[in-house]
C-alpha cells in the first residue's frame, strides 16, 4: 500500500479506538480523559500505525504530511470545545489545542522510538492531568487524571 494509504489506515484505527472511548461519557473532561487514554492504548497496542502517524508522516512530507496536519486539526478541534465547557479557557492563546495534541504526539514518538510501546499507558494520568490544566486548573485537572473509571 502506498504511503498515504498506511497513514489514512492507521488513523482511522486511531479515530476509531477514540471515537468508543468517548461514547462512555458526557462530560467534556471525562471525553478527554477518555480520549487521552484510548490512543495511548492504541499506540501500545499497534505501535506501527502510531509510528506511521507520530513519526513517519514528517519524514513522509506532501500528502501525507497535510493528511496528518488535518488529523491533528481535528484533534484539536474537539479540544477546542473545552472553551464552551470551560470559562477560564476562553482566554487561552489561539493556538493552545494545537500545542497540546502536538505535544502528545511527540510524546508518543519518543516512547516509541525509544521502544517503551507497552509503557505508554502509564503515562495516561501525566496526560490527561496536562491536557486539562489549561481549562479547568491544577486541581480539577488532577482530579479527572486520577479518575480511571472517567477514562472509559
Amino acid at each position: 500500500m502506498d504511503p498515504a494509504g498506511e497513514f489514512d489506515r492507521a488513523a482511522d484505527a486511531l479515530r476509531t479506538a477514540i471515537a468508543g472511548a468517548c461514547t462512555q461519557t458526557q462530560r467534556w473532561p471525562g471525553k478527554v480523559a477518555a480520549s487521552v487514554q484510548a490512543a495511548l492504548g492504541f499506540a501500545a497496542r499497534d505501535p506501527a500505525a502510531a509510528r506511521r502517524i507520530a513519526l513517519e508522516s514528517l519524514a513522509q512530507g506532501g500528502e501525507v504530511l497535510q493528511r496528518r496536519r488535518r488529523l491533528f486539526a481535528a484533534m484539536a478541534l474537539a479540544l477546542a470545545a473545552g472553551r464552551l465547557e470551560c470559562p477560564r479557557a476562553r482566554r487561552l492563546p489561539a493556538n493552545t489545542e494545537s500545542l497540546l495534541i502536538g505535544a502528545i504526539a511527540s510524546l508518543v514518538g519518543q516512547r516509541l522510538l525509544g521502544g517503551e510501546d507497552e509503557a505508554l499507558v502509564d503515562l495516561a494520568p501525566q496526560v490527561i492531568e496536562l491536557t486539562l490544566l489549561p481549562y479547568l486548573g491544577p486541581e480539577q485537572a488532577r482530579a479527572w487524571a486520577q479518575r480511571p473509571e472517567a477514562w472509559s
